[in-house]
């Protein structure tokens, strides 16, 4: 993989890791409404897609990092 390939594969990874720790999933909201889903699975809920992003990122700064070092045949 090219270093900008490494480095726009890294930014991207961020960006889906922002936008997965503010969503809210569709279902989440019906079950909301309907009363079928609890405070408590909710925030069960937001904490999964807490660690989902922060293991994004992870991914993404190793990717960064790996495009940064020198490349080896």
């Amino acid at each position: 993989m090219s270093r900008a390939a490494a480095q726009w594969s890294a930014e991207i990874l961020r960006e889906q890791a922002a936008d997965l720790a503010a969503a809210v999933f569709p279902w989440q909201v019906d079950a909301a409404y309907e009363g079928l889903l609890t405070a408590a699975a909710m925030e069960r809920a937001a904490e999964v897609r807490a660690v989902a992003a922060e293991h994004l990122m992870i991914l993404a700064d190793a990717l960064d990092a790996a495009s940064r070092e020198p490349a080896t045949v």
